[in-house]
């Protein structure tokens, strides 16, 4: 139930798709997808996908993001939202997320 009060409730259930994760990362896949928000679930496919798939409640208060950057390891891994066409704010255009 929505409540004004706490803002944290504001959850969007959205498919995900974790674009350029590294080979070694794989065990810790839903791991990562978690910082976005809640896993409601994973694609079965997923085992034999390059880039995997999961079912998120996504926490609005974080906002869209366009990557996820995993400190010490210096890998940036890129999240794309299924079915949604999210506009760079550098740019304002629908060809890339972040500033090349």
């Amino acid at each position: 139930m929505f409540n004004p009060n706490f803002s944290s409730s504001l959850e969007l259930p959205i498919w995900i798709i974790l674009k350029m994760l590294p080979l070694e990362l794989r065990p810790l896949e839903t791991k990562i997808v978690s910082l976005i928000g809640r896993v409601f679930g994973v694609d079965v496919a997923n085992k034999s996908k390059r880039d995997p798939k999961f079912y998120v409640a996504m926490d609005l208060e974080k906002g869209w993001l366009a990557q996820l950057l995993i400190v010490g390891l210096w890998v940036e891994i890129c999240v794309d939202y299924e079915r949604y066409l999210i506009k760079c704010h550098f740019f304002m255009g629908f060809n890339h997320l972040i500033k090349d």
